[in-house]
């Protein structure tokens, strides 16, 4: 069963729409945090999926993304994006008060959830990551950098294009298609998004010893997007973390050829531990 919500953030008043894909016996609630440039209703296939093995899933729209008001990619502070995360875990511990509760985050949605668990709630009893955006996979350097912070003070709604085409997401030629087609998908990168994705990821990275918190991530070799090495890096320091490396697939890995690995893969780490 699906159903709408909303939520009026308590910081600025705003609305925060999403969904509620509701397990007939539910053991666990997962949370998506979906990635740059795409929306939540992406993750339709997967949460179908979830919800037939008795795990609910809430879905919503990032700042700046899919059917969220404002311009397409900007969020000029990253801390309310991170607050509306907080905001939807505890709506839904209201709602599913008694059932552990789940974080899927991937690609920048990865980076959320990361941050989340090293700064934020420690009501989440585990985390499933897929490709975070820690660093990209080509490196911006120091003069690009300030010339964004200068560009964000100058015009704090400005974005950059940051157009990916759909042979950097899939192998699948359909789902390729699906990508470049999906009139809510954008390509507009805000500057201070720009820069706080980039300021966070190295953040992530340097308190990587300081993560405990059940977790398993993984990542193609070949991503083209955002960097294996920085989420390897990550992991060989983390505590309690489990890291796969993939081959052969691009950067949404739930949609290519490894879809069914991924998704037995999250199933039995939500059931090994909602017990």
């Amino acid at each position: 069963m699906k159903k709408e919500f909303n939520i009026i953030s308590s910081t600025d008043n705003f609305e925060i729409n999403g969904e509620i894909w509701q397990a007939k016996d539910p053991l666990a609630v997962m949370i998506i945090i979906h990635g740059f440039g795409e929306h939540s209703g992406r993750y339709e296939n997967m949460a179908k999926h979830i919800t037939k093995n008795n795990i609910s899933v809430i879905t919503f729209d990032l700042r700046g993304h899919g059917r969220a008001t404002g311009p397409k990619g900007v969020c000029n502070d990253y801390n309310l994006m991170t607050n509306d995360i907080t905001e939807v875990i505890e709506m839904s511990q209201n709602i599913n008060s008694k059932l552990p509760h789940f974080i899927y985050g991937h690609s920048m949605g990865g980076g959320l959830a990361l941050h989340n668990g090293l700064f934020k709630t420690d009501v989440i009893r585990g985390y499933l990551v897929s490709a975070p955006l820690l660093r990209p996979t080509k490196p911006i350097n120091a003069v690009m950098k300030t010339l964004v912070k200068f560009m964000n003070y100058i015009h704090p709604n400005g974005a950059l294009s940051n157009k990916i085409k759909g042979d950097q997401i899939s192998t699948i030629n359909k789902e390729q298609a699906n990508y470049e087609n999906d009139p809510l998908n954008h390509s507009r990168l805000g500057t201070g998004l720009a820069i706080a994705m980039i300021e966070m990821g190295e953040k992530i990275l340097g308190h990587r010893q300081g993560w405990t918190k059940d977790l398993c991530m993984w990542h193609s070799k070949i991503d083209k997007l955002t960097d294996y090495a920085a989420t390897e890096k990550f992991a060989s320091n983390a505590k309690n973390t489990n890291f796969i490396p993939l081959d052969s697939v691009e950067h949404e890995t739930h949609n290519d050829t490894s879809r069914q690995k991924i998704y037995k893969l999250i199933i039995s780490f939500i059931k090994d531990r909602a017990q």
